[in-house]
């Protein structure tokens, strides 16, 4: 029961948050097909509709979300999943790096800006790691957050002194360099099949994020920006 204003904004900003975020979260989560919240009668219902093959590796998948008004969102994607050996050392057992890039696209083969999104999902959307904007959704549940889920951790080492294994830091910077293949072939897709304001495949990578929680710029500067 809402007893104050307080309490009612934080339910609407909880459920404007969802709606931002729902769709991808159904795209990285598969065993996810269709969700429906009610808001004390207010009834909203997302459900997945499908999956094309647009290519080899890439795919475009649809999901319809139904309330007050009914619209959908696309997304364009592209993943990888390979053995990977400084993983399975640091957990013992064989571990493939994972990974999923999409961009958000229109009827009209236009780009969707991502304005207020998180980039990066541990399959659940990080929260609070906002301002690290990147031209692409980022998943992987393989990456390493913060104890808060507000950030990936690019500060420090790639290997524990103590234990010779990657560190979280490391196991992130290796998941994000990753990111750049599976970038370029979304890059490729969009500009050979003249989808518009391609101009947005740029954002975020004019400059390193201006924070400074767990975040390495010299490296994101040197290693990912550039070879975006």
């Amino acid at each position: 029961y809402l007893k104050t204003s307080k309490n009612r904004d934080a339910l609407s900003l909880g459920l404007e948050n969802f709606l931002t975020n729902i769709a991808q979260t159904m795209l990285f989560c598969e065993e996810i097909n269709s969700i429906k919240l009610d808001n004390n009668g207010d009834v909203i219902e997302i459900e997945r509709a499908g999956t094309e093959k647009l290519e080899k590796d890439l795919f475009i998948s649809t999901f319809i979300i139904a309330g007050v008004n009914k619209y959908s969102r696309r997304f364009i994607h592209t993943s990888i999943r390979k053995p990977n050996m400084e993983l399975s050392e640091r957990f013992k057992s064989e571990r493939n790096i994972r990974l999923t890039a999409c961009i958000e696209v229109d009827d009209n083969k236009n780009i969707v800006e991502n304005i207020e999104s998180p980039s990066h999902f541990c399959v659940l959307p990080l929260v609070g790691s906002e301002k690290h904007i990147m031209p692409v959704y980022l998943n992987s549940p393989d990456f390493e957050p913060d104890s808060e889920r507000e950030s990936l951790l690019l500060i420090g080492d790639d290997y524990l002194a103590d234990k010779g294994v990657i560190s979280e830091a490391g196991i992130n910077r290796l998941i994000l360099s990753e990111s750049v293949e599976l970038y370029e072939k979304i890059v490729s897709y969009l500009t050979a099949n003249k989808y518009r304001k391609l101009y947005l495949l740029i954002k975020g990578l004019k400059k390193s994020p201006g924070f400074e929680k767990n975040f390495n710029a010299d490296w994101f500067k040197n290693e990912i920006i550039a070879d975006y």
